[in-house]
């Protein structure tokens, strides 16, 4: 509740998921706000990024980080400022997949506890 991740970047390329509650997040300038299980953001690689949850609540995300790869350089279509948020509530396919990956994810954990 009321806690605030300050502007950073990094090396890693991020992907994230609201699963509970909602937060705010700037990337690169751009601010949006983050509803649970309807938004997902992709942050790339050195981007400047914060993120803010100025509710009472708790809020529970998922983030995957990952190493930059020459792929991320060799890129067609780089994703536009615009372009960083996905909107899961809006896209069957995509919230199926997500919920997959959740779901296998949520499966490993229990095995290794």
């Amino acid at each position: 509740p009321f806690t605030e991740i300050p502007l950073h970047q990094h090396e890693d390329v991020q992907i994230g998921l609201v699963l509970e509650g909602a937060m705010e997040i700037v990337i690169d300038g751009v601010p949006s706000k983050l509803s649970a299980l309807e938004d997902a953001y992709w942050v790339p690689s050195n981007v400047p990024h914060s993120a803010k949850n100025s509710t009472p609540n708790v809020i529970r995300t998922l983030d995957i980080k990952r190493r930059k790869t020459p792929l991320d350089d060799a890129r067609v279509t780089p994703c536009s400022k615009e372009t960083r948020l996905i909107k899961v509530a809006n896209d069957r396919t995509l919230r199926m997949n997500m919920f997959l990956i959740l779901r296998l994810m949520s499966l490993v954990l229990t095995q290794h506890l």
